[in-house]
């Protein structure tokens, strides 16, 4: 009976730990890319001062010297970031399917999604 209680315990303070990451969190999927697509847009200083996340979610990227990154972020954040990239995308021109925008940023190209 004990072990059971605890067993349950455990679980529970487990789902209290690991329910809010999984509901109120979402993921910035860049990748670094390889070709040129049809149409893209310059990300800015000033897109970046507006979303910090992304800059930071940039420069991890380039300080592990890799391709791609997955960076969570708190879901609002995600949105906020989702909608302003699809809309600069939406007015230079529908991105092809994978990425829902594709932006250069210092001298590189790169894909974004959203994972929530």
């Amino acid at each position: 009976m004990v072990i059971a209680f605890g067993i349950i315990v455990i679980v529970f303070c487990l789902v209290i730990v690991l329910l809010p990451r999984m509901y109120y969190t979402a993921v910035l999927d860049i990748d670094r890319l390889n070709f040129e697509p049809d149409h893209y847009f310059e990300l800015t200083e000033e897109d970046l001062d507006n979303y910090p996340v992304l800059r930071d979610a940039l420069e991890e990227m380039k300080r592990q010297g890799e391709g791609s990154i997955s960076y969570e972020v708190p879901n609002e954040e995600g949105y906020a970031i989702f909608d302003y990239l699809s809309q600069k995308q939406s007015e230079v021109g529908p991105p092809p399917s994978g990425y829902v925008a594709y932006f250069t940023y210092e001298g590189a190209l790169y894909g974004f999604n959203l994972v929530s």
